[in-house]
């Protein structure tokens, strides 16, 4: 990829009747991917990697503001739409998109939202979950978490 170049994500949105989107991630973002390299997330370039726990970055002032991202790929289980008798089990607060092509929801506890999406990939699924303090803007948590992908 050459500087300055923009990385277009193609995702289906389901809110609004099935509208496909172009999903537009900055040149200067940093590539996350899950220990077993799987699946990856993109995230901006002030985000910090965790050199000790594999697929898992945040901000450097994370634990009272920031974020924090985790992204995993389970080779085991199968991508499908949630259940209505799990999304009750968990209490997830919003449903943004269930489908078996993409599951992403949001769930709340105190000021700080996750933005939870799973999608297929090469091999089971992909997941990531992204813990936001509200200084995190829902647009970037939700450009973050639409990242997600299997690795190219």
């Amino acid at each position: 990829m050459t500087a300055g170049s923009v990385w277009k994500i193609v995702v289906m949105v389901l809110a609004g009747g099935g509208l496909l989107a172009a999903q537009t991630v900055p040149s200067d973002w940093k590539v996350l991917r899950d220990e077993k390299g799987l699946c990856q997330i993109m995230l901006p370039p002030d985000w910090i990697v965790d050199k000790d726990n594999p697929g898992t970055a945040s901000t450097k002032d994370y634990g009272m503001k920031g974020g924090l991202a985790v992204v995993l790929s389970d080779a085991y289980s199968k991508m499908a739409a949630m259940p209505e008798s799990v999304r009750k089990m968990f209490g997830i607060e919003k449903m943004i998109e269930n489908t078996d092509k993409r599951v992403f929801y949001t769930d709340k506890s105190g000021n700080v939202t996750n933005y939870n999406v799973s999608i297929p990939g090469k091999t089971g699924k992909c997941d990531v979950q992204l813990t936001a303090f509200p200084d995190i803007t829902e647009a970037l948590a939700k450009q973050i978490a639409l990242s997600l992908g299997p690795v190219k």
